[in-house]
């Protein structure tokens, strides 16, 4: 995953005039795509095989990257680990705003940071 991520930054490099801190068209493109890499390679684990991580799926709106914590039943925790999601993804060129589904239950809607 360090070297998809390290490639990732190397195309933002060429496409962006040597900015590393912002997505590249790539990455708007295909910004769930996008999101999971940046989060894999931050160490953050993905949901699956019954362990608690990350989902992120296409949002309603727009398309976004709607960024869900799975397999924690605490709500808590679950605010707790997107926080640190969002922090993450603020670090790699996304913002994040944080949103509650009809259930109560925290997701997040990641967004490309502008270019300078």
């Amino acid at each position: 995953m360090a070297t998809a991520w390290e490639g990732l930054l190397r195309i933002r490099a060429l496409l962006l005039d040597g900015a590393t801190d912002v997505p590249a068209p790539w990455e708007r493109d295909r910004a769930v795509h996008a999101v999971a890499l940046a989060l894999e390679a931050g160490g953050c684990p993905a949901s699956g095989h019954g362990g608690a991580g990350y989902a992120v799926t296409a949002g309603g709106q727009d398309g976004l990257p709607e960024i869900a914590w799975r397999g924690t039943p605490d709500r808590a925790a679950a605010a707790e680990a997107l926080a640190r999601c969002a922090e993450l993804l603020g670090r790699c060129g996304w913002q994040c705003t944080e949103h509650r589904a009809r259930d109560g239950a925290p997701f997040l809607l990641a967004s490309p940071r502008r270019t300078r």
